[in-house]
């Protein structure tokens, strides 16, 4: 959930574009009409079109281009996945914009400048070969957030007195997201030493836009009990809106929650998730309670705009009638 800049390789910047802004037809030019519209506003601004790649034009060929996220949809498309339209700025376009502005010879002046007291040189760091062949499988689909319960979401809207007109903020945060529960099995080999991997697991992603200076608070919590129970369970406070989402996984099948309560105890200041409690319902009626302690956390400072946002990513230890399994404890926090 970071995106880690290094000045050494320009950041291609990767957006998936709502449908909307994909209408049915072409342009003039034979294109669809989204490409043509964004064409003829490269044109009128005087942006070079070869800045932009759709995902249709993109391979792991070009990854240095458009970075992980875009080569990897790119591939998945041409293999015939369902991929939600988008396109990628090249880092060739930061690297213009750079130079145009002049601020490459200031960042490179201003990075000569510091000083670092543990410097360490890179050629000196040993590397080994490492060899990765891991296979996920799903236990149960991907629980679109959408998917959440509408009779559940509308108790939770009335309940906390949320204004109408703040419901569109949630959309701040990610216009789509899915969460998926799994089993992970395969190998690494380091430095030719193999090591056989047996395991569950979790995975989720976002499209759209993610402005972490818009919820007020924010939990996120996941962990998986073998194969016989796992839960996501999410809380995200925005303005008026506070609401939970998630679901219990059991049976193969994905259950939405239908209410929660959630309880937290923070170390000194107030910030620093240690210890979790809450009490799960799911539509369908199962009531589960989970206690948790977090083991280490990390915290991630971003900064943007004037906001000052404090994510804390925490590894957790739950427990479960009388089960334990490992897990994550996210808290967000504006400063």
């Amino acid at each position: 959930m970071t995106i880690r800049g290094r000045m050494e390789q320009s950041l291609p910047t990767f957006a998936l574009v709502p449908d909307p802004f994909f209408a049915s037809g072409t342009g003039s030019t034979g294109a669809p009409a989204s490409r043509s519209i964004l064409y003829n506003l490269g044109e009128d601004k005087g942006v070079r079109v070869g800045y932009v790649a759709f995902l249709d034009e993109i391979g792991l060929d070009d990854l240095r281009q458009v970075g992980g996220k875009a080569a990897n949809l790119g591939h998945l498309a041409a293999a015939g996945y369902r991929v939600p339209p988008g396109f990628s700025v090249k880092a060739d376009a930061f690297d213009h914009f750079l130079d145009s502005t002049g601020l490459r010879s200031s960042l490179e002046r201003a990075l000569a400048s510091l000083d670092f007291d543990d410097e360490v040189d890179p050629v000196s760091v040993p590397r080994v070969p490492v060899d990765v062949d891991l296979e996920w499988k799903g236990v149960a689909p991907p629980f679109n957030f959408k998917d959440a319960d509408p009779a559940a979401l509308a108790e939770m809207i009335v309940s906390a007195g949320t204004h109408l007109s703040d419901l569109r903020m949630v959309s701040r945060v990610s216009s789509e997201h899915y969460e998926q529960t799994g089993t992970v099995t395969g190998s690494m080999t380091i430095d030719g030493e193999k090591h056989d991997i047996s395991g569950s697991g979790h995975r989720d992603h976002s499209w759209g836009v993610r402005d972490w200076s818009a919820p007020r608070a924010w939990t996120w919590l996941t962990c998986q009990f073998g194969d016989e129970m796992a839960f996501n369970l999410s809380r995200v406070a925005i303005e008026s809106v506070d609401v939970f989402n998630g679901f219990l996984c059991y049976g193969g099948t994905n259950h939405p929650v239908r209410r929660a309560e959630l309880e937290t105890d923070f170390e000194e200041d107030g910030l620093t998730q240690k210890a979790v409690r809450f009490r799960f319902e799911d539509v369908d009626g199962r009531a589960i309670e989970v206690a948790g302690d977090v083991l280490t956390v990390i915290p991630l400072d971003l900064r943007a705009r004037g906001h000052n946002t404090i994510v804390n990513e925490g590894l957790a230890r739950y427990r479960w009638e009388g089960r334990e399994g490992y897990g994550i404890a996210e808290y967000l926090h504006q400063m």
